[in-house]
């Protein structure tokens, strides 16, 4: 088991997005975002440099100074994926990022995702949209009967 510091460190290496969004609803999207590093001490300007990127990766600049209630389903989606990146993580975990989302949403954050991987962060998505899993030309594990297996379940 990780404690402390180590297990500080690690975390500092992911990035976690949840199917409900979990965005700080008297928080701005930028203050939801830039959160992570703010808590970790991060210098404003840093901070401010990396928000800018992490909203334009997700296509939000434009609703920096709005609340979560204020966004689409989607653009909460988008917003949960920008506070991901932010710290810049080796892995960022998706749980059933596109379960709340209608289709056209869910396609635009699978693309993030696609594209975040394109450029060496490993991204791992749990979902039971098989649409989705058949869609990829990633590698698929399955959890069947308690066990992980690489080929496809029937």
């Amino acid at each position: 088991m990780l404690w402390g510091d180590r297990l500080s460190l690690l975390r500092r290496r992911l990035g976690i997005v949840f199917q409900d969004y979990r965005l700080i609803p008297r928080r701005t999207v930028a203050e939801n975002v830039a959160l992570v590093l703010r808590t970790q001490g991060v210098p404003r300007a840093e901070i401010h440099h990396r928000l800018q990127s992490a909203l334009e990766v997700v296509g939000l600049q434009h609703k920096a100074t709005c609340f979560p209630e204020q966004l689409s389903g989607g653009e909460q989606q988008r917003a949960s994926i920008a506070r991901a990146i932010i710290g810049t993580p080796d892995l960022l975990l998706a749980d059933e990022p596109t379960g709340n989302l209608d289709p056209e949403n869910a396609h635009q954050v699978i693309r993030i995702l696609r594209r975040l991987n394109s450029v060496g962060i490993t991204v791992m998505v749990t979902t039971h949209n098989q649409a989705l899993v058949q869609a990829t030309n990633h590698p698929v594990v399955y959890l069947h009967q308690g066990c992980l297996q690489q080929d496809k379940v029937g």
